[in-house]
């Protein structure tokens, strides 16, 4: 079986991976990648298809202004490059996967009437339902897809809402890379700041603002802490003048990791030395929000931490309350800094909520029966 997986951007050192992660569990695809920019780190999957160039990453930051210029004009030209050499790259494939609604909605038609199927990750089945322009672009396409991929049962009834086939609209849970991620015994409880990470694009719907708020309410509770956030995306620099408009300086390090493509040793490594996670997504003032689990929070869960989260959709998958973490009852800072001084105090009870976590990111986010349940889903489509 031949696939082609089509994205707007392909990271090669993200959570998802396309030929490599087939290949690994002997899984009997066959797949190759059309994407408008590609980002060579040196992991560049083969057979790969770029419209227009490879971007070396030790030339993006000096660049960062042209760079972004550049991909809004590839962004607008890819369209037309991708149907006019679609005829020549997809000859011989069975299926198209479009990865994001977003990029799916872009093409009302392929070369053949190709069967293909989409997945939606986030903004595109959040933000992207509530907007006019993009539910009119979903509904031309959206109908005629073989099946649409969604990562909660929330983002399911948002599409259903649209009057996407009930049927046709799976729940999939995502490789998440869980794998790489080594189970960490909890040390044993000392008496020094407690240590909790944040891992997570600096973007709205992540809920750093809520975060950094609640934060100085810990601090003026007396609370003795030390917050590492992990990530990257331009809203890093308004993180870290917040940081220092607010005196937490001392307590709350950033770690830019655009670009990075030793990520997950670096994950890894911090990992280590927290004591819990926690992930505070809200939703953004245009309707964006998670759109199904927070693979950084899985992953963590995977390392054997505990976390403290809001319910974002998504979320029940692997946060049960009182057994892997806490949920925060309410989105605003006050029930985050409460909810985190309770896990705080509740040290005994850590270790025996990250195996509980840990156990729940390996059955619903491992990397062979989730390959296994998306070779599924291809091998049906193929015969409607």
């Amino acid at each position: 079986m031949k696939v082609a997986q089509v994205w707007d951007e392909y990271v090669a050192d993200s959570f998802v991976e396309v030929q490599p992660l087939f290949s690994r569990v002997g899984a009997p695809v066959n797949c190759f990648t059309i994407t408008r920019t590609l980002w060579d780190n040196g992991k560049t999957p083969d057979g790969s298809v770029c419209f227009h160039r490879r971007l070396p990453q030790e030339k993006l930051r000096a660049a960062s202004f042209l760079f972004r210029a550049r991909a809004y004009l590839d962004r607008r030209f890819f369209r037309r490059s991708f149907l006019n050499f679609a005829e020549e790259k997809l000859r011989g494939t069975n299926l198209v996967h479009f990865n994001f609604g977003f990029t799916a909605a872009q093409y009302p038609e392929l070369p053949g009437e190709l069967p293909f199927v989409v997945t939606f990750y986030g903004s595109d089945v959040s933000s992207g339902v509530r907007d006019a322009y993009w539910r009119g672009r979903y509904q031309k396409i959206l109908p005629r897809a073989r099946a649409l991929l969604v990562l909660c049962e929330e983002a399911r009834q948002r599409l259903i809402a649209l009057g996407c086939n009930p049927e046709r609209v799976i729940v999939w849970n995502l490789p998440a890379g869980v794998e790489k991620y080594p189970y960490r015994e909890q040390p044993a409880f000392q008496a020094r700041p407690i240590r909790f990470i944040t891992t997570a694009r600096f973007v709205e719907k992540k809920g750093h603002g809520m975060l950094l708020e609640a934060l100085s309410l810990l601090e003026k509770g007396g609370v003795d802490f030390r917050v590492t956030l992990l990530g990257y995306s331009k809203g890093i620099t308004w993180v870290r003048e917040e940081i220092a408009r607010r005196g937490l300086g001392d307590k709350v390090q950033v770690i830019d990791t655009q670009f990075r493509g030793d990520f997950v040793a670096l994950h890894n490594e911090q990992l280590r030395e927290q004591d819990f996670f926690v992930m505070p997504s809200v939703v953004a003032k245009n309707g964006d929000d998670e759109g199904g689990p927070a693979l950084s929070m899985v992953v963590a869960q995977s390392a054997g931490l505990p976390v403290v989260c809001t319910k974002f959709p998504g979320s029940e998958i692997t946060m049960k309350e009182g057994l892997t973490g806490f949920l925060v009852p309410e989105t605003n800072a006050d029930s985050l800094a409460a909810t985190i001084t309770r896990m705080a105090g509740s040290h005994a009870l850590w270790r025996e909520m990250g195996l509980a976590g840990r156990e729940l990111a390996q059955q619903h986010f491992g990397e062979r029966e989730q390959v296994g349940k998306l070779v599924d889903i291809y091998k049906s489509v193929m015969i409607r």
